[in-house]
């Protein structure tokens, strides 16, 4: 009897054993085929590890940081005021940093900034910069450590852009790790998933324009990323339809257009949970009144700011009115413009529009996916009869920033089904991602260059922006890096033989001494006093502004028991 019981233990091992590898090879067949299995599989088998996120943000953070500088953004200035406002206690009021915003505009109160109330206010959105204000914080509580003097001095400019840009860096590498999670909740492979969102991520605006300043893009995208992941789920909760609301409407506080997104998910919401919607509109609806009721108590209207500056377009770009423009001009220019088109400077979303037919028959069938793939098409028709469609001083196409998490979806589920189906059509998308990759890395090296202003504005010469000898691209590349940290880091390696300020046919660029002395000055404050080797320690530290501090400290020790690592180095390099 012994044996006999030994025989059939071991009998319903073997068993159990081969049930699990069925499961395990019924769940893979199951994933090829898309959406449809997904809903049978279990929830662990696309669980992406909290190390794993962890290391992909820390990982696109470095990315986002690695050109060392910080460019300047006027209409979005007063978002990287606003966090170091708040923290010291005045609110949105930007009383005491009127004398740099005049500065930087030569003397002059630029359109951006108006006094309201008795305050100094930025007619910019407000969300933008307070919701910077936590990871501002720190920096400023470090630096005032580090120099007490800082806001008064001539690095106030530089280090401001600085902590907001490692803000904001932050946020949008967390959005790449949302992107991940939420193209594995939608049944995509592991391998796709990641190639997608490294192409997403780096081969997009996401890298150039969000991550760099204190745009509305980077926190609009995360929260957009959010209210999908968050719906996305296999059983959505009433909490989880309280937490998507939430974050529609920050999505929408920040960057108004984003109604249509807005718009899209609460009417997924109604048809898939009729009973439960109020628990995801009440939140909605509630920051956007928190929106409106700001915008009428600061500027006397729903619109707020964005009203008063809209009213300078006939001045400033030479257009009408903000909805003037012919919408098949404004198409061809958002996709196809040498210079600002979506599928010029990301030519993977090229491949993700012509994958739709194909990314909705695999998707999960009642998935918020789909409502959001028909949003782009409103959403680009409203870019298109902007007047201003190629969203003035930027590099590439601004505008479409917001949707990046959405293109993602097509251009991964029609990379897998190329990998899988078509072989030939794969090394395609493999070339498009990586060709955006090194566009967005040109940009994030050499932008701003001399082409927007030089020879004629931009913004009033229109027809500058379909010149296909002379582009934003082609002019970055002429010019080389712009950042003076990463220029010196570079001529340290032997990589750039010039750290000079950059020219183009022997004229000065826009940030000349001769146009704008100031603004010159305050970008050519980032690490001021150190030698090449202390720009690469500081490189490795990344603390923004505060790496200079850093090294200059350790520097200062170094040298006070007599042996100075500059000099050592200085010797051996002799």
């Amino acid at each position: 009897m012994r044996h006999v019981r030994i025989w059939h233990m071991a009998t319903m091992l073997q068993r159990t054993k081969a049930s699990s590898k069925d499961v395990e090879f019924s769940t893979d067949s199951k994933r090829q085929f898309g959406g449809q299995a997904f809903q049978e599989l279990p929830v662990e088998q696309d669980r992406f590890g909290v190390w794993k996120s962890l290391w992909l943000g820390l990982a696109l953070w470095l990315v986002y940081s690695a050109n060392l500088g910080a460019y300047y953004i006027g209409d979005a200035f007063g978002a990287t005021l606003l966090p170091v406002s708040v923290v010291r206690g005045d609110g949105v009021a930007l009383d005491r940093f009127e004398w740099l915003i005049r500065e930087n505009e030569g003397g002059v109160l630029p359109i951006h900034f108006e006094h309201r109330r008795g305050h100094l206010v930025s007619l910019y959105p407000l969300a933008p910069g307070l919701i910077l204000t936590p990871l501002v914080w720190p920096q400023v509580y470090l630096l005032d450590r580090l120099s007490p003097s800082w806001e008064s001095g001539p690095k106030a400019a530089q280090c401001l852009r600085m902590m907001a840009k490692n803000a904001v860096a932050v946020l949008v590498a967390v959005t790449g790790v949302g992107m991940m999670h939420l193209l594995l909740a939608l049944g995509l492979s592991r391998l796709a998933a990641w190639f997608t969102v490294l192409t997403v991520s780096v081969g997009s605006t996401l890298w150039v324009v969000a991550s760099q300043a204190a745009w509305q893009h980077g926190p609009s995208a995360l929260f957009l990323t959010l209210a999908m992941l968050v719906l996305s789920t296999r059983h959505v909760s009433t909490h989880s339809l309280v937490t998507a609301g939430l974050a529609a409407g920050l999505m929408v506080v920040m960057r108004p257009t984003n109604v249509i997104f807005a718009l899209a998910l609460s009417g997924w919401v109604g048809w898939e949970h009729r009973r439960r919607a109020i628990a995801f509109l009440i939140p909605l609806a509630g920051m956007v009144s928190v929106l409106v009721a700001s915008n009428i108590y600061l500027f006397g209207g729903p619109l707020g700011g964005q009203s008063i500056i809209e009213s300078h377009h006939p001045r400033i770009h030479r257009t009408a009115s903000p909805w003037s423009g012919d919408l098949v001009t404004g198409a061809a220019g958002t996709l196809l413009s040498p210079s600002h088109g979506l599928f010029i400077y990301c030519p993977w979303t090229l491949l993700a529009i012509a994958s739709l037919g194909l990314t909705t028959r695999r998707l999960p069938p009642r998935s918020v996916a789909h409502w959001l793939l028909w949003a782009l098409l409103p959403f680009g028709l409203t870019l298109s009869k902007y007047s201003v469609w190629w969203g003035g001083w930027c590099f590439g196409p601004r505008y479409w920033t917001d949707a990046m998490p959405i293109l993602a979806i097509p251009f991964g589920f029609g990379l897998d089904w190329a990998a899988r189906q078509r072989r030939f059509l794969f090394p395609i998308f493999v070339a498009s991602g990586i060709s955006a990759i090194g566009i967005e890395a040109v940009g994030a090296a050499c932008y701003p260059s001399s082409w927007f202003q030089e020879p004629t504005n931009v913004d009033r010469d229109h027809a500058r922006l379909w010149d296909w000898r002379d582009t934003e691209l082609s002019r970055c590349l002429a010019e080389g890096p712009r950042s003076r940290p990463l220029r010196r880091v570079l001529a340290y390696l032997g990589l750039c033989k010039d750290v000079s300020s950059r020219t183009t046919s022997g004229r000065q660029t826009q940030h000349s001494q001769s146009t704008q002395p100031a603004r010159r000055r305050s970008m050519s404050l980032f690490y001021p006093s150190l030698s090449p080797e202390c720009y690469v320690a500081g490189a490795v530290v990344k603390l923004g502004p505060l790496g200079s501090d850093l090294v200059c400290a350790v520097k200062r020790c170094w040298s006070s028991v007599g042996a100075s690592p500059t000099r050592q180095l200085g010797r051996s390099s002799r």
